[in-house]
């Protein structure tokens, strides 16, 4: 009877280790309303320690027309540079978001072994335009065991819609 309970213990544990890995994070960003060149956009991810200091772990997405304009982004090309290959930016960057449209991105609950919903990572997102303003203050700690949420925030990005969804099989 206890070898029957112990792999019962052992199939559920199992089970629900593989359920939290079929997890995606669906990230929407909704840009404002407006005219002119369209917004340059970035997002990344860090990791809080226990002592409030932030370690840049990846960048989850880039957009805009040219990789050229990212470099008034300064926030993030500050952080970015010591962590990441020009090879893996190129690899996330997407086109430009039009003013007043949505654009969604999935990324895995788990990154390179980080968890991101054990509530200690947190999205920051830059934007600007050209020669125009850009700002940089819009964070988002992603709460532990998110289901469904909506971030406002200033800049370009009027929200982000954050939501834990199941991989497609």
């Amino acid at each position: 009877m206890a070898k029957i309970s112990l792999m019962v213990l052992l199939l559920i544990l199992l089970c629900s280790f593989q359920g939290s890995s079929d997890k995606q994070l669906a990230i929407s960003l909704n840009v404002r309303n407006g005219t002119g060149d369209d917004p340059m956009i970035v997002l990344w991810l860090e990791k809080e320690d226990d002592e409030g200091h932030r370690t840049f772990i990846k960048t989850l997405g880039l957009f805009s027309k040219d990789y050229k304009y990212y470099k008034e982004l300064k926030l993030w090309n500050l952080k970015s540079r010591k962590g990441e290959s020009r090879k893996h930016v190129d690899s996330v960057t997407g086109a430009t978001i039009k003013m007043n449209r949505r654009k969604t991105i999935h990324i895995p609950q788990n990154i390179d072994g980080h968890n991101l919903l054990d509530g200690t990572y947190l999205l920051r997102l830059s934007s600007g335009k050209d020669k125009g303003k850009v700002f940089q203050t819009f964070k988002i700690f992603i709460p532990e065991n998110l289901s469904a949420e909506t971030f406002n925030g200033p800049g370009y990005v009027k929200s982000v819609d954050l939501k834990v969804i199941n991989k497609p099989k």
